[in-house]
């Protein structure tokens, strides 16, 4: 099984010469450079993490990213399919509570982090 590292959300996309996500993203998680999820908050000490972004930095795969709001215990998943480096965004919402991105495969197992959860970044490489 491939491992996993959590490490700064700042520090991982500085090193990864990934995109930084807004100022005020709180949970982050990447797999391979390709698949970058995070949520936004669009008020600054608002309390929560009210809207997810997916962005899709590969060129083969789909990419998804699964998380749970504060509201429901069912985990829900946004899905992007515009293709390279485009962003899909879910509307503003209760605070995301923990998230995963995952780059889809076709007859084989889909690639994806292990659940972030606040402050923390996941980080997944093949």
């Amino acid at each position: 099984m491939r491992g996993a590292k959590i490490i700064a959300g700042g520090v991982l996309a500085l090193t990864a010469g990934i995109p930084l996500a807004p100022a005020s993203a709180h949970l982050s998680a990447l797999v391979n450079g390709r698949v970058h999820a995070y949520t936004y908050s669009y008020r600054y000490n608002d309390g929560g993490y009210k809207t997810l972004m997916l962005r899709d930095l590969g060129r083969n795969q789909w990419v998804k990213a699964e998380y749970y709001r504060s509201n429901s215990s069912r985990k829900k998943t946004l899905w992007n399919k515009s293709g390279y480096n485009k962003t899909v965004s879910t509307p503003r919402g209760a605070t995301i509570t923990k998230l995963k991105s995952c780059e889809e495969h076709d007859f084989k197992p889909d690639i994806c982090t292990k659940w972030a959860v606040k402050g923390q970044t996941e980080h997944r490489v093949k």
